[in-house]
């Protein structure tokens, strides 16, 4: 029987989450502590800037309101002097002058509150009406500024009644203090209603004192109470302008009076436009504290629990992110990589194909070194041979000569076998070369060289073996030397191309090195030119100065 109770449980649980519906414990406030509550960023943002920017205008309103004070306590003292006939200030006066001199301690806790107020926000909490708790400080200065003016109006009344007693106040100045008089009422009465309402918001999230249903009449409220506040400060320019040019018309008014008087104008103006401001920037974001103050940011019951489980889990998550943050590998773009590639590659390419080039160059060199070095040395072999050919004609044209000698001496007849051996002499003398010819290439060597020699070997003189083999080793030995004289060569040849091309780079890079020392003595010589004229500049100078202040002292 629990089985099936627990499967049916189960999906029931199963469809109430697949329905996305929002848990909503009303038995047990207290867990509502542990909701995360929205965060927007763009609220956020804009919430940030709202609240700098009713820093500046609330600077500016203080600054003007305490000029106006300032101003005030010293025309007071200045219409004593001058139309009073230099009579003493009364008690009233003195009171007012009194409780004007101590404004600045109401209204420069307005800016020093508000700060504190701005400074405590941080970027990690969302702005709630619970962070709307840290602005009760300046409501509450606000409200003892409220009290001071309050204090203040009948004392500013009784004077201005003084002013209208005065002998020399006429009908129309009368009339126009009695107009300052009553927009001096208006003003008490509109920032008293504007602390209210202003109280009213600030105390809305934590005590619960008026409904946040009625939150958004309070704010339209309080944006009213803003735009009558700037018209009180209109009509109280406007009237105290109309009454200055009244009163400076009279014989009385003195210099530090009317000087007084325009401070006064120049520093309502400056409360008119602070005040204008203030209307215009709630009423152009009215819409944004309406929307907020009924949206879900609304606090709950939980106090200032459930700020710091937001802060905690914003920082485990900042902490989070930063340990998957990794730095960025240093990377070439794509197409300057691929530019790059191809570069090295057609260079590697190219280098790899002079190489060979390089490589079979030599090979021809040295063979064709290796042939001319044996083509000479076949070339000093027939010059030995034709040599020993020449020596051998004419040791044959002797005995040729001798023998014909021999004959002609004699007187006999010839006998065959001679006139042979005569004959076969001649023409063997006959097909000798008297000189050794210049052969442009093995072949016509082997045409013209190789016959003759056939021929001389056909003939009838025949040399011993003995002079053929002494004649073989000696140009087996000669062939042999010059064959390892090539070789070394060759390789020194080789040896001194590699030394050559390793001395010229070094040799242009001592030159590259040259100019780079060359540019950096001229920048060194151009600076210590300049340092020079320094030194003299900054020597002359000092003697100037040490001149001037020689005349002085004499």
């Amino acid at each position: 029987t629990a089985l099936p109770i627990l499967s049916s449980q189960l999906e029931t649980m199963n469809r109430v989450i697949s329905e996305k519906l929002a848990f909503n414990d009303a038995v047990k406030p207290q867990f509502n502590a542990m909701n995360v509550p929205l965060y927007d960023r763009k609220y956020q943002k804009q919430s940030e800037d709202m609240i700098g920017q009713g820093a500046k205008l609330l600077k500016d309103f203080v600054a003007a309101v305490s000029n106006y004070m300032s101003y005030t306590e010293q025309r007071v003292q200045a219409f004593c002097s001058d139309v009073g006939s230099g009579s003493e200030l009364s008690a009233a006066n003195e009171k007012f002058c009194h409780y004007l001199h101590q404004h600045a301690s109401y209204l420069r806790p307005l800016n020093s509150h508000y700060a504190s107020f701005k400074d405590s926000i941080r970027p990690d909490v969302p702005i709630t009406w619970e962070v709307i708790r840290d602005l009760r400080q300046f409501a509450t200065t606000h409200h003892q500024f409220s009290c001071y003016l309050s204090k203040l109006q009948p004392y500013q009344l009784i004077s201005i009644e003084e002013e209208c007693s005065q002998s020399t106040c006429t009908a129309m100045l009368r009339a126009r203090n009695m107009d300052l008089h009553k927009t001096v009422q208006k003003l008490a009465v509109v920032h008293a209603t504007t602390d209210e309402y202003l109280q009213a918001i600030v105390t809305c999230g934590s005590l619960s004192r008026l409904a946040q249903a009625n939150l958004p009449t309070v704010f339209r409220k309080f944006c009213l109470s803003l735009d009558q506040l700037n018209r009180v400060y209109k009509d109280l320019s406007s009237h105290y302008s109309s009454k200055v040019a009244l009163e400076h018309q009279l014989p009385t008014a003195g210099q530090r009076l009317r000087t007084t008087d325009e401070c006064i104008l120049s520093s309502l103006t400056a409360t008119v436009n602070a005040t204008a401001k203030i209307f215009a920037f709630f009423q152009s974001n009215l819409e944004f504290f309406v929307g907020s103050s009924t949206s879900e940011m609304l606090p709950l019951k939980s106090g200032g629990a459930k700020l710091a489980c937001v802060a905690s889990f914003r920082k485990q998550a900042r902490s989070f992110m930063e340990k998957l943050a990794r730095p960025a590998p240093v990377s070439v773009p794509y197409e300057l990589a691929l530019r790059s590639s191809r570069d090295v590659l057609s260079s590697s390419e190219s280098r790899v194909t002079l190489s060979e080039q390089i490589e079979i160059c030599r090979t021809k060199i040295s063979r064709l070194e290796q042939e001319r070095e044996h083509w000479m040395l076949e070339s000093q072999l027939v010059q030995i041979k034709h040599e020993k050919e020449q020596k051998r004609n004419a040791s044959l044209n002797e005995e040729v000569g001798r023998l014909k000698d021999e004959l002609s001496l004699s007187g006999r007849t010839r006998s065959p076998s001679l006139i042979r051996a005569a004959t076969s002499l001649q023409e063997a003398s006959k097909t000798l070369p008297q000189t050794l010819p210049v052969f442009k290439s093995a072949e016509e060597y082997s045409k013209i060289v190789a016959p003759k020699l056939g021929v001389l070997s056909g003939t009838s003189v025949v040399s011993s073996s003995e002079d053929g083999d002494e004649q073989e080793s000696r140009e087996t030995l000669i062939k042999n030397h010059f064959s390892v004289r090539i070789v070394d060569m060759t390789r020194q040849f080789q040896e001194a191309d590699a030394k050559s091309v390793h001395l010229e780079a070094e040799c242009r890079a001592l030159h590259k090195h040259l100019g780079l020392s060359e540019k950096t003595k001229d920048k060194l010589a151009n600076e210590v030119e300049e340092y020079h004229d320094k030194i003299k500049s900054w020597r002359t100078n000092c003697r100037l100065r040490l001149t001037v202040t020689k005349r002085s002292l004499a």
